[in-house]
C-alpha cells in the first residue's frame, strides 16, 4: 500500500480517482505462466489505520470501492498460483521493457520458498491441494463454494463427480496418493476447464473460509521454510499437523533457540493477521504463540543494545513495535510476562528519545514511519 507523493499543481477539473481494490495478475515463479493472481489497492496514507495489533485496516471502507466486506487490509498484496498453490504475499511491480511487462516479486521469505515447490510437481502439487483442502472442510466447506454454477456451460455432472471425490478422499485419516489428487486436479483444469482453486481467488475477499484456508496454507510454507533452512528437515506439513507443528515452533522460542529474526517476525505478523480472521479456538491459540515469538524477540533484539538505534528508520518490525506488542498480548491475554516492566521503561526511553520519528526530506518512507510512529505513541500510552 504506497504512500502518496507530494501533490503537484493540476488543473482545477481534474479529480483523483476513487480508489478501488482491483485484481492484479503476475508471472509464477514455479509454474512460469502468468497465474499468480491476488487484490492489491494503492491507497493515500489518509485513508489507513492500525489496528492495536499493527495491522492495517481502512479508516473508512466506504471510501474505497469494493472494500466495504474487507475488515482489515491483511488480505491484500496476497497471491496465490491456480497452477501449482504457490502463495505469495508481498509487491508485485510491473514494468514495461522492450520485451514485454515484467512483473517482479518483492524477495521476501514467500518468494523464497518457491524454490522448494519446483521438484516432484505432481506429488508437491497434489500435498499442497490436499493442505488446502482439509483446511476448507476444517471449516466446513459446502461443496457448492467450488463448483460452477449449475446452469454452466460445462460438464458439471462430470465435474461434481471429480470434485466431491477429491474432498472425499482428503477427508479420510488415510496416506493420500498424492500424484493420484494431482492428476485429478489436473484433469479438472484442462479436460474439464474448471480450476478448483479458481473460486478462492474469486471469492477471496468476501469468503472466510477460502481466505482461511490461503492464510494456514501461506503458514505451513513459512513452518516448513524454518524446518528447512535450521533443522534441514524436508518432510512437508500436512494439514492435520499444523497446529502441532506451529506449537513445536512455539516451544523452540520459548526455550530460547536460535531462531531467523525476520521468518520469525513473519510467523509473528502471520499469526496476528490469522488470529483475527479465525474466531475459534484457532484464534486463541495463534495469539498465544504470538506472544511467545514476541517475547523470544524482545529477548534477542534488548540483547543487541546500540545495534537497535542503528535501524530506528526501518520502524516496522523493529524493536520499538515488538516491544509493544510484547505488553500487548501478554496483556490481551492475561498471561504472566516477566518482561513486561523493563519492556515499558525501554519503550517509554526510547520514544523520547527518538521524538515523533519525524524525519528531513519528508520522503515517502518518513511520512509513513511518521505516521506509523504516531500509532506507537498513542497505542504506548494507552498501556
Amino acid at each position: 500500500m504506497s504512500e502518496p507523493d507530494k501533490p503537484q499543481s493540476r488543473p482545477p477539473d481534474t479529480v483523483d480517482p476513487k480508489p478501488h481494490i482491483r485484481e492484479k495478475s503476475a508471472t509464477c515463479p514455479v509454474c512460469g505462466e502468468h497465474t499468480l493472481r491476488g487484490y492489491f489497492v494503492d491507497l493515500p496514507s489518509g485513508k489507513i489505520d492500525y489496528s492495536h495489533l499493527f495491522l492495517p485496516v481502512l479508516r473508512d471502507r466506504y471510501s474505497v470501492e469494493g472494500a466495504a466486506a474487507l475488515p482489515n487490509l491483511t488480505l491484500l498484496d496476497n497471491y496465490i498460483c491456480t497452477n501449482d498453490l504457490y502463495c505469495y504475499v508481498g509487491k508485485v511491480d510491473v514494468h514495461e521493457t522492450r520485451k514485454g511487462t515484467r512483473f517482479d516479486l518483492t524477495p521476501n521469505d514467500f518468494y523464497k520458498g518457491h524454490v522448494y515447490l519446483k521438484s516432484d510437481r505432481e506429488a508437491v502439487v497434489g500435498r499442497r491441494l490436499a493442505f488446502f483442502l482439509g483446511a476448507l472442510q476444517y471449516s466446513s466447506l459446502d461443496a457448492r463454494e467450488i463448483l460452477p454454477p449449475e446452469d454452466t456451460d460445462l460438464q458439471y455432472d462430470k465435474i461434481e463427480t471429480l470434485v466431491r471425490y477429491l474432498l472425499d478422499v482428503t477427508n479420510d485419516n488415510v496416506p493420500l496418493d498424492h500424484e493420484r489428487t494431482y492428476r485429478v486436479f489436473h484433469t479438472l483444469a484442462t479436460d474439464l476447464e474448471w480450476n478448483i482453486v479458481a473460486p478462492a481467488m474469486r471469492d477471496l475477499l468476501i469468503s472466510p473460509k477460502l481466505a482461511g484456508a490461503m492464510m494456514e496454507l501461506q503458514l505451513a510454507d513459512l513452518l516448513y521454510l524454518h524446518r528447512r533452512t535450521a533443522e534441514r528437515n524436508r518432510t512437508r506439513i500436512d494439514y492435520p499437523d499444523l497446529y502441532d507443528t506451529l506449537h513445536t515452533y512455539r516451544e523452540l522460542c520459548r526455550a530460547g533457540e536460535s531462531l531467523d529474526d525476520l521468518l520469525a517476525g513473519n510467523v509473528l505478523f502471520q499469526c496476528l493477521k490469522m488470529a483475527e480472521h479465525f474466531v475459534d479456538q484457532r484464534r486463541f491459540n495463534l495469539l498465544h504463540i504470538a506472544f511467545d515469538i514476541s517475547a523470544y524477540q524482545v529477548r534477542v533484539k534488548s540483547r543487541m543494545g546500540s545495534d537497535i538505534n542503528r535501524n530506528l528508520d526501518k520502524l516496522a518490525g523493529n524493536a520499538d513495535v515488538m516491544l509493544y506488542l510484547n505488553v500487548r498480548l501478554a496483556r490481551d491475554l492475561g498471561v504472566d510476562n516477566p518482561q513486561e516492566e523493563a519492556a515499558i521503561r525501554l519503550l517509554r526511553r526510547r520514544l523520547e528519545t527518538i521524538g515523533d520519528y519525524a524525519f528531513a526530506g519528508r520522503s515517502k518512507d518518513s511520512v509513513s514511519i511518521a505516521r506509523l510512529g504516531s500509532y506507537l505513541k498513542k497505542f504506548v500510552a494507552d498501556l
